[in-house]
């Protein structure tokens, strides 16, 4: 039997060395280089609706979980019950895998490096989190209003 080969026994599957299968599940989770190209393939081009290869939510690149919380403490400078403390106050909310493992993307890191701002200012954590709610509302409105502005420049002649 070759590395990442299946054996069916007893109606699960049972994968040798090397395989993202827990013994108990019924199939096999797709190769890893499928989910890659999935993923660059969705970064490439903008999805359409139906298309079978992008109608799959994939993240941007800044948004995708990649670090560890080991990682992310070291990138941060912020201890991993720090971490988990930030997350239970709803500060921030990693990706997690299947099996149950947090990943910090690269927003949640620069959105951990504003935290820390705050701390140091003497901000308490309630207050953060009033303060990041606020500007993620802010910066929802400013993209709209753009928006708005477009819109009507477009459909009014003449108005700059």
């Amino acid at each position: 039997m070759r590395q990442g080969d299946t054996q069916a026994t007893r109606g699960t599957a049972v994968q040798e060395r090397g395989s993202a299968v827990r013994v108990g599940q019924s199939e096999p989770a797709p190769p890893a280089a499928h989910c890659v190209f999935r993923a660059l393939i969705g970064l490439m081009r903008p999805e359409k609706k139906g298309d079978p290869v992008t109608s799959s939510h994939v993240p941007l690149r800044s948004q995708r979980g990649v670090y560890g919380i080991s990682v992310t403490s070291e990138l941060t400078g912020i201890g991993p019950q720090t971490l988990r403390l930030y997350e239970r106050r709803g500060l921030i909310t990693p990706t997690r895998t299947g099996g149950g493992t947090r990943r910090y993307s690269e927003d949640d890191v620069a959105r951990l490096q504003k935290i820390t701002e705050l701390v140091a200012a003497g901000v308490n954590l309630i207050g953060i989190g009033q303060i990041l709610q606020l500007e993620a509302e802010n910066a929802i409105l400013a993209a709209r209003n753009a928006e708005l502005e477009q819109l009507v420049k477009s459909e009014v002649p003449g108005r700059a």
